[in-house]
């Protein structure tokens, strides 16, 4: 009753403060069209054309947040709520569009390959500037790449801009033309500039050089220190409120008829971690869009898209990432403790794959799909799912729902079963009882069920499963700085359907590994197998060697189980009908991938 009470509070919280920041900044969505367009900066001499429906110039968009920024450097932090604000007001050379699924020009209008395909010449469009009016050029490109390649800043979007494990080498030839050389032959490698965001050096290099680069643009930052390329800018950030962002009046893009984008004059992102308070709050009309609606709302939304008409409702299928479990499998010591980041008896059981392997097959995937989404999913079992039509690969391990077969291979591992009163209690081979504690966000509704029931399925073969969801920002501390779990429940997010983009995950090397990151070599033969056949993918010049290696790579992880896939659910979105040009896809981000096109009807 108490915590039922605190969530009535929050939301009606909310929904003032949705109220108060409309009417303080005067910015009613009545007005969209009505407004004049504040004075632009000079366009590009070849600026984008993007197509879509025409749209009017004004008004405020507001949608949610769901977590607190933990910065809004994206090179230092890659948390969705910083990559949420970032793609915003940053751009990159080149672009994968979230609709087609191909690269497309950005910041650089064309490119070309060298025959040996080791070079590839990118040509930046003439006359860009930063959201401060100042012009961009070559020079902004090479010192982006200097501060990715910096091993003290450690850049967790590093791994994949190398080739044979080297850096690209990046040249300036003239301020609109820019040469990146290659340890190997490349071929397609231009996706993998996508959401590598180009750095103001005006800005930043003064801080760079004075070893200060990993603070910059944090959350405590003014307007004026974090400037970009995207179509809106910085403007305001409240914690625990929102974060508000402007038109750039130097934005690049054009409609059809030639008209300056974007749209909006503001867009505005509420932080509301409560998924009930976010999903009341669109329902009451305070936001326009919601990026991910719950399954258990869906039903609810779909009844009255039919019946008031003032919404849209989307199911788009299965997204291209998956919902997974992964236990830590660091062998490290802990810098300031001086004791290992894993138990070693525990250390020994997770790094042990028939024991992973029984614990996928104990998970009840049915379940989870029916009760955790409301049938709204489908079982997952490797990296690429199923609705990633080209690079899944359908011949890998699967683990439908065996208890016996579990059994098996911990018995085979040396596992052994006692009785505890009416409990059954699994022992390793040192008379320990297996348990350990599950970690997974505090409000996400579906991951704490499913947590749920993974804990009721480990039960029935005498695992003990501490399950305890964390507010995020502890939750990502946890696993990402102090290493201080023992297993998560998360997700992944699919920006790209290309296996180079995964590269920061399967490289055995990268932050993002995220099972035993930053490895000084592979810890075992099969990590060390994966970081050959990723960069063997990455350089292959056909589309069957790539898929090829990255088969063999799922096939792998099926088999080892570093992450333990569960389920993919469906992409569920909802938006008010007066938001025009709104075109989700199941690729993230989902809803705002256009924001330069959205407008306000």
């Amino acid at each position: 009753m108490i915590e039922r009470r605190r969530c009535r509070i929050s939301v009606v919280l909310t929904l003032l403060l949705c109220a108060f920041f409309l009417v303080s900044t005067n910015c009613s969505r009545r007005k969209a069209g009505s407004e004049s367009v504040e004075s632009w900066g000079p366009l590009t001499k070849d600026p984008l054309v993007v197509k879509g429906d025409l749209g009017k110039h004004g008004g405020t968009l507001i949608t949610a947040l769901g977590l607190e920024p933990r910065s809004f450097n994206r090179i230092v932090s890659s948390d969705m709520a910083t990559v949420d604000v970032s793609d915003r007001i940053l751009a990159d050379l080149i672009h994968v569009n979230r609709e087609t699924q191909q690269p497309e020009p950005a910041l650089a209008r064309t490119w070309e390959y060298s025959a040996d395909h080791r070079t590839l010449i990118m040509h930046l469009r003439e006359g860009l500037r930063f959201s401060d009016g100042q012009p961009f050029s070559a020079d902004d490109v090479l010192f982006t790449f200097q501060v990715l390649y910096d091993p003290k800043i450690n850049s967790p979007q590093t791994d994949q801009l190398l080739t044979a494990g080297k850096p690209f080498v990046v040249t300036k030839i003239d301020d609109t033309t820019v040469q990146f050389g290659f340890a190997q032959p490349a071929y397609d490698i231009e996706r993998v500039f996508d959401s590598v965001f180009m750095l103001p050096r005006h800005k930043l290099q003064a801080i760079y050089q004075a070893g200060k680069f990993s603070s910059a643009w944090s959350i405590s930052s003014s307007a004026t220190d974090i400037v970009g390329l995207g179509p809106f800018r910085f403007k305001r950030y409240m914690p625990g409120q929102f974060v508000e962002m402007e038109r750039n009046p130097y934005y690049w893009k054009v409609d059809t008829a030639g008209n300056r984008l974007p749209y909006l004059s503001r867009l505005i992102l509420m932080i509301i971690p409560d998924r009930n308070a976010q999903f009341l709050n669109f329902q009451s009309g305070a936001l326009d869009i919601l990026n991910d609606v719950r399954a258990e709302d869906f039903s609810t939304l779909l009844n009255e898209a039919g019946s008031k008409k003032n919404i849209v409702v989307q199911d788009l299928g299965p997204v291209m990432g998956s919902e997974q479990m992964w236990f830590n499998q660091d062998r490290g010591i802990n810098p300031k403790t001086r004791k290992p980041y894993v138990n070693s008896t525990k250390l020994k059981w997770f790094t042990n794959d028939k024991f992973r392997q029984a614990v996928s097959y104990a998970i009840d995937r049915d379940s989870l799909i029916k009760l955790a989404y409301s049938g709204r999913a489908t079982a997952a079992y490797g990296p690429a799912t199923e609705s990633n039509k080209l690079w899944y690969n359908p011949a890998i391990q699967k683990y439908p729902y065996d208890i016996e077969k579990a059994k098996r291979l911990l018995t085979e591992t040396g596992f052994k079963w006692t009785r505890d009163g009416s409990s059954v209690v699994l022992r390793d081979t040192t008379n320990q009882p297996v348990q350990f504690t599950l970690l997974t966000n505090a409000g996400n509704r579906s991951r704490e069920k499913m947590g749920a029931l993974i804990q009721n399925d480990l039960e029935k073969i005498g695992i003990r499963v501490n399950f305890q969801p964390l507010e995020f920002s502890a939750l990502i501390a946890r696993f990402s700085d102090t290493k201080d779990y023992e297993a998560c429940l998360l997700g992944t997010a699919m920006v790209d359907i290309d296996p180079s983009s995964q590269m920061n995950i399967w490289m055995s090397n990268a932050p993002n590994h995220q099972w035993y990151p930053n490895q000084s070599k592979p810890a075992t033969p099969w990590e060390a197998r994966i970081d050959v056949l990723m960069r063997d993918q990455s350089a292959a010049p056909t589309l069957e060697q790539r898929k090829r290696d990255f088969d063999e790579v799922q096939s792998i992880v099926s088999q080892e189980l570093p992450f333990i896939y569960l389920v993919a659910r469906n992409v569920l979105v909802a938006a008010k009908l007066r938001v025009g040009n709104f075109r989700p896809t199941v690729l993230d981000p989902h809803t705002l991938w256009n924001s330069e096109q959205l407008y306000l009807k």
